[in-house]
């Protein structure tokens, strides 16, 4: 039988046609420890995206976050031309998502 803590993490579960923020995730494109890319889709925009979304399990951790925080403003600061840009950090409440809107580059 599934623990409670199992069923809502599962209920937490980030899943394709979500939308987060204006980001409607279309396709998982890699997965990590912490997290998972998605191709998402600007809602109304139209605008492709790579959305870094961490995972449920760890939206609660003040240490991962600030880690993705961090990760994001050294991308920014490195401006170079074979690093994608970081565009946006979310963090939304209901259900609870951290996320970075990264720019989306076909390929391998």
């Amino acid at each position: 039988m599934s623990s409670e803590r199992e069923l809502a993490e599962a209920v937490q579960s980030v899943e394709l046609g979500e939308i987060i923020s204006d980001y409607r995730l279309e396709k998982l494109i890699g997965a990590g420890a912490t997290s998972r890319v998605f191709l998402g889709v600007h809602t109304r925009l139209g605008r492709r995206a790579a959305v870094k979304v961490l995972s449920p399990q760890l939206v609660d951790e003040p240490a991962v976050i600030e880690r993705l925080l961090r990760e994001a403003r050294v991308v920014n600061d490195i401006r170079h031309p074979n690093i994608v840009d970081v565009s946006d950090f979310i963090d939304t409440p209901s259900p609870r998502r951290v996320a970075l809107i990264m720019e989306y580059v076909e390929g391998p």
